[in-house]
């Protein structure tokens, strides 16, 4: 098997060197070359064809998202995983919209997996872009198809990973009236980049109301909570939130299957799951639950996902009622808006 080859740009040559350093020992990863802002990083993409760019935002000459917009709107597109500070996370999903597959914070020598590190690059590198689309961008080519009607739920639950940060906006972004129910939303990310993703999410959705969930903090109708990054976050018979820290052995985080299952289990068939584009099956168990205690799943379609890992994975577990074009998704909670306006 051919190693994925890397491009990695940034205009710090210390950061360069140290994510060549660490990539290094995979075999299955080979650093192709590297660039210091975005016009060498188009230039050595043509020339060099990587299999996928690490790209960070601050630049001179061209940052990274204006090279983004180029690479993603050219002959050259491929997968682009944005590496960098914390400081630049509201930011950073600009480049989302833009047609970036994820956002990583630049790896701490102190505090550094090499291994996940490497991992989450051979998995990004196999997503098709060709299948990428663009936030705000999806085209409806369902308008005579009616959205199902089902009893109304008081709460919904949406499981996301890679492709997801797009995905939400563009959903929550298309609220014509705001939800009458609380949303609980798991979407896996990075460690303290989850401050920025809500900042962004609010600018880019007027009619919602989005926060991090705070643990004791009670559920209530019209705001969106989404996770926080350092822990699962589950809803308790209370109606309020708990956020627990992750085990070693935790794949994902947060965990979208405790979420969703918490869910179930606090409101039954009163319960809405809704599984978004991502890799893995997280998020199956959690639809399980909900199918099991009376309440409805919905899954993305292959078309409109990203990555058509946990949507896949979860229809062919026998739990989904339907799958769901992003547009249709979006016709769905504006129904349910506009009945609780």
């Amino acid at each position: 098997m051919k190693p994925v080859r890397i491009l990695i740009v940034d205009d710090s040559a210390l950061v360069r060197d140290f994510l060549a350093e660490i990539l290094a020992p995979d075999k299955e990863i080979e650093v192709v070359g590297n660039a210091g802002n975005g016009f060498e990083a188009l230039e050595k993409i043509a020339a060099l064809k990587p299999d996928l760019v690490t790209m960070d935002i601050e630049m001179p000459e061209m940052n990274g998202m204006v090279a983004i917009e180029h690479i993603m709107g050219g002959e050259n597109s491929l997968p682009i995983l944005v590496v960098t500070s914390l400081d630049d996370s509201g930011t950073a999903y600009d480049a989302i919209s833009r047609g970036a597959l994820e956002v990583m914070p630049k790896p701490d020598m102190k505090q550094l997996n090499a291994e996940s590190f490497a991992q989450r690059i051979k998995l990004l590198s196999k997503v098709k872009v060709v299948r990428h689309i663009r936030s705000g961008s999806y085209k409806n080519n369902n308008s005579k198809r009616r959205s199902p009607v089902w009893a109304s739920p008081k709460i919904i639950a949406i499981a996301s990973s890679t492709g997801g940060p797009g995905v939400l906006a563009w959903l929550f972004g298309g609220l014509e009236h705001s939800l009458d129910v609380p949303v609980v939303v798991a979407q896996h990310i990075a460690r303290g980049f989850d401050t920025g993703l809500v900042k962004w999410l609010n600018r880019n959705s007027p009619n919602a109301h989005i926060k991090k969930g705070v643990p004791g903090e009670t559920l209530k109708p019209g705001v969106i909570y989404l996770s926080p990054s350092y822990g699962h976050m589950e809803i308790t018979p209370r109606n309020t939130i708990e956020v627990y820290p992750p085990g070693p052995a935790d794949i994902y985080t947060p965990s979208c299957d405790r979420l969703l299952t918490s869910v179930a289990r606090t409101h039954g068939q009163f319960s809405m799951a809704i599984v978004l584009t991502g890799m893995g099956n997280d998020g199956t168990a959690g639809a399980q639950a909900v199918k099991q205690s009376g309440g409805t799943t919905i899954a993305q379609d292959k078309a409109t996902s990203v990555v058509y890992g946990m949507p896949r994975a979860a229809v062919e577990s026998g739990c989904i009622d339907q799958v769901m074009s992003l547009n249709e998704i979006g016709r769905c909670l504006n129904v349910m808006a506009r009945e609780g306006s």
